[in-house]
């Protein structure tokens, strides 16, 4: 019995780190995913309250898409062709769409020891039709403390919203 508080410390120490299954998530799919194949895709600045960390996520976006075969636009060249309103023009640019993250609320738990968000992200083709979407609502993430461990919580959200896409569909068939 003395061995089982110390076992209960380590695994909690070990999955510090990790998003926690709270919350809710809801995922829906274009029927015709696989028809659209967005390959290019540009991931605009995410939208968020202050105290989250919006370059850290998106980068971290930016470098999950690459994991899964996508080609998202360099960063810079999204930031050219975006408005100071955050409207995406992309005059002369080859994309197939559009990713929009936005952090509708993203606050403390437990002194910083967690953080919770509500919001959602958005795939939306050229043509307007949106592609794929993800809502989360009070998805809760670990914090290890410090100004590192906010971004560690931000960061773990960011790969939330890529695992939760759509695996690139194969080219196709000639």
């Amino acid at each position: 019995m003395r061995f089982l508080a110390p076992a209960a410390l380590l695994l909690a120490a070990c999955q510090s780190t990790r998003e926690l299954p709270t919350g809710s998530l809801v995922r829906e799919e274009h029927p015709d995913y696989a028809k659209f194949r967005p390959v290019a895709i540009a991931v605009l600045r995410v939208e968020a309250p202050r105290g989250y960390l919006r370059a850290g996520a998106r980068q971290e976006i930016y470098e999950g898409l690459f994991k899964h075969r996508y080609s998202p636009l360099a960063l810079d060249v999204v930031d050219a062709h975006t408005e100071s309103t955050g409207e995406f023009k992309p005059a002369l640019l080859d994309w197939d769409a559009t990713l929009l993250v936005t952090v509708k609320k993203w606050s403390a738990l437990r002194g910083g020891s967690y953080f919770a968000a509500d919001g959602s992200a958005r795939l939306i083709h050229k043509s307007g039709e949106v592609l794929w979407q993800l809502s989360f609502q009070d998805q809760a993430f670990a914090s290890p403390s410090g100004q590192s461990g906010h971004e560690e919580a931000a960061r773990s959200l960011a790969r939330l919203v890529v695992s939760r896409m759509p695996p690139l569909p194969p080219p196709p068939r000639e």
